[in-house]
């Protein structure tokens, strides 16, 4: 899978703050080449590069969508978020899709069609001009959408 997994670090309570991102590059003892159990957890399974190997807009962009899920979760303290970045990736497709399938949330899967995360109206409203999210609930909202 082309891409570059990335972690940052958020700390605070009321002002919550991201860390500079660290990018991480399993070494996958058990086969697989991906963060998983054995990468995190085992001696030398991987190695965080800092900064990551990413354009400064999108570090800013992992550092802010960090902090708004810390938020979100009404996380008080320190947490780490996780991300893959991949080259191709836009939210407009994801709005597109929701118009398209009339649905609040759609799963978003790795090439292997492994589901890996979620994406809802409300991270659209995150991300876009208020406009274009009208414009995708009422296409949502539709007589006949699904409600998922």
């Amino acid at each position: 899978m082309g891409g570059v997994e990335v972690e940052c670090g958020v700390l605070g309570n009321e002002k919550p703050i991201a860390s500079l991102p660290g990018e991480i590059v399993s070494h996958g003892f058990d086969g697989a080449d991906w963060y998983d159990y054995s990468a995190k957890y085992a001696e030398g399974g991987m190695n965080l590069v800092v900064p990551p190997r990413l354009e400064q807009g999108t570090i800013e962009r992992v550092q802010d969508l960090a902090v708004q899920a810390f938020v979100a979760g009404e996380v008080e303290g320190m947490a780490r978020v996780d991300f893959f970045v991949r080259p191709d990736d836009d939210v407009s497709r994801a709005r597109e899709l929701m118009q398209q399938h009339k649905v609040q949330r759609i799963l978003v899967c790795d090439d292997q069609k492994k589901p890996v995360g979620v994406i809802s109206l409300q991270d659209l409203a995150k991300s876009e001009d208020e406009r274009e999210v009208g414009e995708t609930v009422q296409k949502v909202k539709e007589e006949g959408a699904a409600v998922h």
